[in-house]
């Protein structure tokens, strides 16, 4: 709920006078809030009111910095001109002054042993700005050979131990201001009976250039030692009390009012509430209300300009001071870029030129990372520290929509933003067309991881690529990854016959995109796919001429092929007609053995017939020759029955002789000769199936190299259009 400033001062001066005996801690109010808010008003508002009021003993005022660069003179700068109600015992931080002397002597000795080791040891304990202090461990550069280059105890302590012993120091010097502590322990002790605690008021405001290194200090130890330990804790000082276990917090009551343009860090944060009765404060622009009060004593009509007014002030007290100052002026009402400028003056007030041109162009960006701030040439190869710078400058930035991103307050933006178009409207016109290129470019990328969005920025040095040879060779051992990319975001290439690309519009998005994210490398990497192209053509221009040497050894080997065919169909046309003359032969033969076969067969039965013919003849001149009473009639009968059987028995014989093919009267044409050229034949055809066989083979093999001809050419004809399809 927001408090108007009159609350949020009556609320500090109760928290840090509040009387509470059982509470012993000291208080601490810190008092946030971006420029222009107030802090410093309600400080010196809670100062004045709390000098005037006598409640502290002592009040300690910082508000400058000048000619501070360690630690040590910041506890000295803090006893400068205090407000001291009461008689003051010693009114010089000796001690802390002391210290200091002895770190600038111990800095000058490392110095004088080792030149480059000091060098590091003088920059990291530096005081520091927040952003720069968590980015930054002092521990980094405390050696082991330290003992050799400070041979006393006291000297590495002071080293490694820096804020225990500035907050040994100051706590010893607070004390001296009240009590006889320097000179006889007994003095001391007596008037720590016979006094009252009194209560010291320690007010930080305007310190956020060295905010860092002093919060450390005051939250991570001074108000470790103030809260809970005692002089028996202390190192650097022997303090032997009759009764040890008196604290710090017995002897002096210490409150702080911290003003700081940043929230206190979490680590402190806890620190601080173990430690302290801690109130945090963070102030808010003025709502409209306190606004219309305001702008009334100016005799404006608020109803009216309203909208114009929370616009050009945003409800800073700061800009509306500004714009009172404006009107009481009577400047010209159409012109308000006094306002801007001092608005972005109070802005920049303690940053480096480094960090005014980071902010500067950050403002301009809706939301970003390190690599939004990439494509600004003010801030080039320091994007991480710009970076690191914004995101740990919590006065100036908060949390983005997207994780790891962060974007610029709007009030800061507007007047930065302003400043910088009416410094420059060529630079701010640059700038806006850099945020629109980011914010096109995000879009794109926040689906993608950080390696894929390298891959596609580096895919827009192409205008064409192919996954057998541009990805291998670019991305080397990246090159799944961009292979992958091909059909993970399909929607953002196109295919071509033998290539991919990038769709026009993606493709000139990103070719614009690296001319700011890498400039330097910008012409570098078309230079490489440039060569690239070269290395392809030559490699297609190789590939075609060992196609064409292939080509023709082919050919070659296609006519003796076409040759050994022809000479294969010639000899087969031989076998064939060897074959059939020897069949026209066997055939010969055959009819002729078949004709002897016939006329024997004949032959033989006309023998049998004769036989049976002389058989019946003589059975029928036996009865003739009976009647005739022939005188020889039985030798007759037996001569002629031998003879018609005779006859008979040789047919039969001979006819079966000749039925089984025993009897060939012909030599010439017996069957060892058709058996010869049988056998001949089935040579010839024997050796007929093998010349089949080398003549399919070598069909085969014809076939076969005019595929592979025709396989090269097509290779040939791809590669003509591969080499068209340039990668540039």
């Amino acid at each position: 709920m927001y408090k108007s400033r009159t609350d949020i001062i009556s609320n500090i001066l109760s928290s840090l006078t509040i009387q509470d005996k059982d509470v012993t801690l000291p208080k601490v109010c810190y008092l946030s809030g971006g420029f222009g808010i107030g802090k410093s008003y309600i400080i010196n508002e809670v100062k004045n009111r709390l000098v005037q009021s006598d409640y502290f003993d002592a009040i300690f005022f910082l508000n400058s910095l000048d000619h501070i660069k360690y630690l040590t003179e910041f506890a000295v700068k803090l006893f400068n001109r205090p407000v001291i109600r009461n008689h003051i015992i010693n009114a010089l931080p000796s001690e802390s002054i002391y210290n200091a002397e002895r770190f600038e002597n111990i800095i000058y000795e490392i110095q004088l042993k080792n030149s480059e080791l000091a060098s590091e040891f003088s920059y990291v304990k530096k005081m520091v700005p927040n952003h720069i202090f968590q980015s930054t461990s002092s521990d980094a550069i405390i050696p082991s050979h330290f003992e050799e280059l400070l041979p006393k105890k006291s000297e590495r302590r002071m080293v490694a131990e820096t804020e225990c012993v500035v907050s040994e120091s100051f706590i010893i010097d607070l004390i001296g201001y009240f009590y006889p502590i320097t000179g006889e322990l007994k003095i001391f002790e007596e008037s720590l009976k016979n006094k009252s605690k009194p209560k010291i008021l320690i007010i930080a405001d305007n310190y956020d250039k060295f905010a860092g290194s002093i919060n450390f200090w005051i939250f991570g130890s001074l108000l470790k030692y103030l809260s809970a330990a005692g002089f028996k804790d202390f190192v650097n000082y022997d303090v032997q009390l009759d009764n040890p276990e008196i604290k710090i917090s017995d002897i002096i009551n210490v409150s702080f009012l911290i003003g700081n343009r940043q929230t206190l860090a979490s680590n402190l944060k806890t620190n601080a509430i173990s430690n302290s009765e801690f109130t945090q404060i963070e102030l808010e622009p003025l709502p409209d209300n306190e606004i219309k009060k305001f702008i009334e004593t100016l005799k404006i009509n608020y109803a009216e300009n309203r909208e114009f007014i929370n616009d050009l002030t945003c409800g800073i007290p700061y800009v509306l001071d500004l714009f009172n100052e404006y009107i009481r002026l009577a400047y010209d009402s159409s012109d308000y870029s006094l306002i801007y400028n001092k608005a972005a003056e109070k802005i920049y007030s303690y940053r480096t030129e480094d960090e005014r041109d980071w902010l500067r162009c950050a403002c301009f960006l809706d939301e970003f990372d390190e690599s939004g701030l990439k494509l600004f040439p003010f801030i080039a190869g320091n994007s991480a520290k710009a970076f690191e710078f914004l995101f740990h400058s919590g006065d100036l930035t908060i949390a983005g929509k997207n994780s790891g991103k962060i974007t610029i307050r709007p009030e800061v933006s507007k007047f930065i933003k302003f400043s910088t178009k009416i410094e420059s409207v060529t630079v701010a016109k640059e700038f806006e067309k850099i945020s629109e290129l980011n914010n096109r470019t995000s879009t794109l990328f926040c689906s993608m991881t950080e390696k894929e969005s390298e891959v596609l920025r580096n895919l827009a040095y192409f205008r064409q690529f192919d996954t057998e040879f541009a990805l291998p060779e670019y991305f080397g051992m990246e090159k799944q990854l961009a292979i992958s990319m091909i059909y993970k975001y399909s929607l953002i290439f196109d295919k071509h016959d033998f290539t991919y690309s990038l769709k026009p519009q993606i493709f000139d998005l990103m070719k614009e995109y690296n001319k700011y994210f890498s400039p330097e490398n910008n012409e570098e990497q078309f230079k490489k796919v440039e060569l690239l192209w070269q290395n392809r053509l030559y490699q297609l221009k190789d590939k075609v001429i060992n196609n064409n040497s292939e080509i023709n050894l082919l050919n070659k080997k296609y006519d003796e092929l076409r040759e050994d065919l022809n000479h294969l169909e010639v000899e087969k046309i031989g076998m064939n007609q060897s074959i059939d003359v020897i069949d026209v032969e066997s055939k010969a033969l055959e009819q002729s053995c078949q004709n002897q076969k016939k006329s024997r067969f004949i032959k033989y039965m006309l023998f049998i017939l004769c036989g049976i013919i002389l058989l019946f003849f003589g059975h029928s001149t036996e009865k003739v020759f009976q009647l005739l009473s022939f005188k020889w009639l039985s030798i007759y009968h037996s001569a002629y029955l031998i003879i018609s059987l005779s006859l008979i028995s040789y047919g039969l014989i001979f006819w079966y002789l000749n039925r089984i093919g025993k009897i060939n009267s012909n030599k010439s044409l017996q069957s060892p000769t058709i058996k010869e050229k049988n056998k001949e034949s089935k040579i010839i055809n024997e050796n007929l199936n093998l010349l089949e066989e080398r003549i399919k083979t070598v069909k085969d093999n014809l076939e076969m190299t005019k595929k592979n001809m025709e396989l090269l050419s097509k290779d040939n004809f791809e590669i003509e259009q591969k080499a068209k399809a340039s990668y540039l």
